[in-house]
């Protein structure tokens, strides 16, 4: 008796969905060609709305990760100055930066991370993903307490200023490591 019941709660539920299946064709073949056109245009347009939100946050969220910097005030090394200069006989800008090592161990290595922008506030073009940001890496000693400068490539053409400088990662003499969190 229960598979009689199921069989035929199937074929009521098939049925209906032909009969859903036949309205909606009947009622697309009475849409004029121009009607047609139009939900497909507004169907479209939603779509590329909802792309665009959905790029906009994935973007927010990029850059938000980007500038992981947990940690960094109670790192081993502390950014003293960060800034663009001007490449030699060039038009393109490189990062300067100044730093000291504030920890009681000789530093091995150093990885850095920056974010730049334009004289309009915008992210700058400097070789990383996302825009705005790039970095680079020491891999001179650095003695406890001593300050050290190094300028990295970076191409950039438009970067009027560095907002934020940070080291991600330290490799000290005795082989242990700092990172960010």
């Amino acid at each position: 008796m229960k598979k009689l019941m199921i069989i035929l709660i199937v074929l009521i539920f098939s049925s209906c969905m032909l009969m859903i299946i036949l309205i909606v064709l009947i009622f697309s073949s009475c849409m004029s060609e121009s009607e047609k056109q139009q939900k497909k245009l507004q169907a479209f347009s939603d779509s590329l709305k909802i792309a665009l939100q959905v790029d906009s946050i994935m973007k927010v969220d990029e850059k938000n990760w980007n500038f992981d910097t947990i940690g960094v005030a109670n790192g081993p090394v502390q950014i003293i100055l960060a800034k663009p200069v001007q490449r030699e006989y060039s038009t393109y800008k490189n990062v300067f930066l100044k730093y000291k090592n504030v920890s009681d161990k000789d530093i091995e290595g150093i990885k850095f991370k920056w974010y730049g922008e334009t004289v309009f506030g915008d992210p700058a073009d400097l070789g990383g993903y996302p825009e705005g940001f790039g970095g680079g890496y020491t891999d001179d000693l650095l003695k406890k307490g001593n300050t050290s400068s190094g300028t990295w490539d970076a191409l950039s053409r438009n970067c009027k200023k560095i907002i934020l400088a940070w080291p991600t990662e330290v490799v000290f003499t005795d082989g242990t490591k700092w990172k960010s969190k």
